[in-house]
């Protein structure tokens, strides 16, 4: 018997043993794309087996279920089986019911998974409003509950089953929070946990989605604008001042031609990220629809406006400088898109956010890339030493496809060699630091430094700093203000740039916006700064060089436009 053969004979006692368990089969990639599908796939996907080849498994579930899906493969990498959860999935008749999934990785069959997936008579873990993740301050259930629970509902719910959701916002709840002591600031939380949970669904439909912001699906005959007094007034009791805060809201019914419409789910999943990332309070209720079924038909028009602009490359690089804190030389260029807002998007935050959502950040950076390289061509002489960052998300460093295409540009353009700089940006988490480690070093190796952006805004900073070997951390710049504040801020950063300094890696502060904070970073020993103190980002180097504030950097060197030494 051939190899082929044999091979073919154990596929075929594999998927006979695994058919004793399980309704479908599937066999995926190391990225998770499906290679093959067995089983009753089109009964319960609408879909022929061929069909589905290719595909990313993730796309392929619910969209509340994608998160749980990418933790249960980031697990099987590190050996662990897949079993006891269930998932549902997206067909082309709407969301499957709950399927149980059970399945692992074969290392030694190049690292592809093995998935089996069966009906399941019970509730899957996302249906109704049951048990979820909470927020421990509040009591509420947490952000991700909480579009845990609206796209279950949207999935399952009956269309005569009528209700609404409600966001609201406190802007000044930050400054409210700075003038209470720990125990008022928990039992505030706590009465707006109960004001919100007792007008929601089934007493439990509310969340807290952030530090300022809140959602609950309630009833049609809700008065809002009585909830909202409640919770004002509930901020100025707390507060010494009697001040409190202000609450703003925006309410989206749940019409019944978005029961059960995967767009509809999409829609819903954008406009609550969005809500709840979004840095500044700002008009971030603006522009929300009055209907789910139109927020999809948003999202959907959104999403075909990025498709295009990532196409045509359809938006302007900038750069702004970030400097030695004591000379005031440039270490390099910072490259940030600006994006037309024709393309829907309120920032440049919103729109990396937007795309992480849909899947398209890789092909959005690897045209922030392409544009760059092309402007550095025609704009920079390729013996220059001007050093240029550019954003990469956590989602991005994750992907194969996006690692090759680097490596493919790097290697045609050997002049790059010690002008780029890739800041590894924490929109979006990274699910293996320790698989993105590889090509961290890699570029490293190919003389490219490497930096991990927004440090200090995310749960996972210290996990990546124990994982990936980098040059710099860049301080978010709220995480720096908010240090200048705190009461052991100074001591804190002071730590930071000691353990850092062990390690051989230098800090970088953003957000540097006036001379107090910038004297700050000086006395907590950050080597660089970057923020609107030495100016707004600009396309032109040397109007941007011309324009550097010479007068607070006594000891500056004089420019000669080369990269400091690291």
């Amino acid at each position: 018997m051939s190899p082929l053969s044999a091979l073919r004979v154990e596929r075929d006692r594999f998927v006979a043993l695994a058919f004793s368990w399980a309704d479908l089969l599937f066999e995926l990639d190391p990225d998770g794309r499906i290679v093959y599908a067995a089983g009753a796939v089109e009964p319960f996907l609408g879909r022929k087996n061929e069909a589905l080849v290719g595909e990313s498994i993730e796309k392929l579930a619910a969209p509340a279920e994608r998160g749980l899906l990418t933790e249960l493969l980031a697990g099987a990498r590190k050996r662990e089986r897949i079993e006891g959860v269930s998932v549902r999935l997206l067909g082309e008749r709407g969301v499957t019911p709950p399927l149980a999934i059970a399945g692992y990785q074969l290392h030694d069959l190049n690292g592809h998974f093995f998935l089996g997936l069966r009906y399941s008579a019970g509730k899957s873990r996302t249906s109704g409003f049951g048990r979820r993740p909470r927020d421990e301050e509040s009591g509420l259930i947490d952000g991700d509950g909480f579009i845990d629970m609206v796209t279950s509902y949207l999935a399952e719910g009956e269309s005569d089953d009528s209700r609404a959701m409600s966001l609201l916002v406190l802007p000044r709840f930050d400054d409210l929070r700075s003038r209470l002591v720990d125990a008022a600031e928990k039992e505030l939380l706590v009465a707006i946990g109960a004001c919100l949970k007792e007008n929601s669904v089934n007493g439990e439909a509310a969340a807290r989605l952030a530090s300022d912001r809140f959602g609950v699906m309630h009833g049609p005959d809700t008065d809002v604008d009585a909830l909202r007094a409640q919770i004002a007034t509930l901020t100025k009791k707390a507060d010494p001042l009697n001040q409190g805060s202000p609450v703003e809201t925006a309410t989206i019914d749940v019409d019944a031609e978005a029961i059960g419409d995967e767009q509809a789910i999409r829609g819903v999943v954008y406009t609550l990220n969005r809500f709840r990332n979004l840095r500044s309070s700002d008009h971030i209720l603006d522009g929300l629809s009055n209907s789910i079924s139109a927020l999809a038909r948003r999202a959907a028009d959104d999403l075909s406006r990025l498709r295009d602009m990532i196409n045509r490359q359809d938006f302007e690089i900038h750069f702004q400088p970030v400097l030695n804190v004591r000379s005031g030389a440039v270490n390099y260029y910072e490259t940030l898109s600006r994006v037309s807002s024709e393309y829907g998007a309120q920032s440049i935050y919103e729109q990396v956010t937007f795309a992480e959502e849909t899947g398209l950040i890789t092909a959005f950076d690897l045209a922030v890339l392409q544009k760059l390289l092309k402007w550095m061509e025609s704009n920079t002489p390729r013996n220059a030493k001007t050093c240029f960052g550019i954003n990469v998300s956590g989602q991005s460093v994750g992907s194969l496809s996006y690692l090759a295409q680097v490596d493919r540009l790097l290697k045609a353009s050997p002049w790059l060699r010690g002008r780029l700089l890739f800041e590894i940006t924490e929109s979006a988490r990274i699910s293996d630091p320790r698989s993105t480690n590889g090509f961290v070093q890699r570029l490293r190796e190919q003389g490219f430094r490497v930096a991990l952006d927004d440090f200090g805004a995310g749960a996972a900073n210290f996990e990546y700093l124990a994982n990936l070997e980098v040059d710099m951390i860049k301080l978010d710049g709220h995480s720096v203000i908010a240090a200048t504040k705190a009461r052991h801020g100074r001591a804190f950063v002071k730590a930071l740039v000691a353990f850092a300094r062990e390690m051989s890696v230098s800090i970088a502060a953003e957000m540097i916006e006036d001379e107090t904070v910038l004297e700050f970073a000086r006395d907590c020993g950050v080597q660089f700064v970057q923020g609107y103190l030495f100016g707004k980002p600009r396309r032109d180097l040397k109007a941007i060089q011309e324009g550097l504030p010479n007068q607070l950097f006594p000891e500056r060197l004089k420019f000669n436009n080369r990269a400091a030494p690291r």
